[in-house]
């Protein structure tokens, strides 16, 4: 990729970027949190599959976290990862441009999917996966083969110099598996007897519903 090229992609980047701040400090983004007064039948949509993944599957997280309660976040199954039962989960990007050189091109029409951040694929069990998140899609071989394969002209402008506000960028991308985490190991933590909710959305919406006095 030529200097020039790199330019207008790095242009096009901030142009998203800047948009994004703003639109967030009018949002109020670091106080973000689960939307009060948003309910969600649990079956509702729900991937009921206990072992069902399959790779290349495109997934809507629940917006359980405060990143995912931010804005839709959508994953693809990219490989299984280690023990059975885990697998590679990585998000696609928040901006139509890649960031970086491991953030590529799609080739997908949805502009939510339209690029993927290799960069930040994570090991998440499976369990999670079909409780915490909706199927909305499949990528497929082909597509997946061409993410894997692409070259320059599908990646994102190298990283140079170190005030690029692409490093604050990725900061924030990776807050999204460290929330996931958190909420994860809390709810399973308080998961004491089978009564316990099996849904982190409908637990989070449960602690907030004060018990009717009448009842």
């Amino acid at each position: 990729m030529d200097n020039h090229t790199e330019r207008m992609k790095l242009a096009a980047w901030l142009d998203e970027w800047r948009l994004d701040r703003t639109l967030s400090q009018a949002d109020g983004e670091s106080g973000a949190g689960p939307a009060a007064g948003l309910s969600l039948d649990a079956s509702d949509g729900q991937n009921t599959r206990s072992s069902g993944l399959r790779v290349g599957d495109i997934l809507l997280l629940r917006p359980v976290t405060p990143r995912t309660a931010h804005r839709p976040t959508y994953v693809v199954v990219w490989a299984a990862d280690g023990a059975a039962g885990w697998w590679r989960v990585v998000p696609f990007g928040r901006f139509s441009t890649p960031a970086t050189p491991d953030e590529i091109e799609t080739g997908l029409k949805a502009r939510p999917l339209r690029v993927l951040c290799l960069w930040n694929g994570h090991a998440v069990a499976s369990r999670r996966l079909v409780s915490w998140a909706w199927q909305v899609g499949r990528m497929t071989r082909t597509e997946r083969a061409g993410v894997s394969a692409a070259g320059e002209a599908r990646r994102g402008p190298h990283l140079i110099h170190p005030l690029d506000p692409r490093y604050t960028y990725r900061d924030e991308e990776r807050a999204l598996w460290h929330e996931w985490d958190d909420a994860a190991q809390d709810t399973d933590t308080a998961r004491v007897d089978d009564q316990a909710p099996t849904d982190l959305w409908e637990g989070a919406c449960a602690a907030e519903t004060p018990a009717d006095p009448k009842s």
